[in-house]
């Protein structure tokens, strides 16, 4: 009896940390896909401001 509680344990442990991994995989492309963005975002401000400033 105690050996099939330890497998039970043992395979939702597994279970749990594979999904764990998964939504942490998610965050961290989710943090990427942001992060790009903002990096786009910041590359094109110089360009923005130069354009208003010489349209002023």
């Amino acid at each position: 009896m105690m050996i099939v509680i330890k497998n039970v344990l043992q395979e939702v442990g597994r279970v749990q940390l594979a999904q764990i991994l998964r939504a942490l995989q998610v965050y961290v492309q989710e943090l990427y896909v942001i992060r790009n963005r903002y990096l786009i975002i910041i590359m094109h401000v110089p360009k923005i401001l130069s354009t208003y400033l010489i349209g002023a």
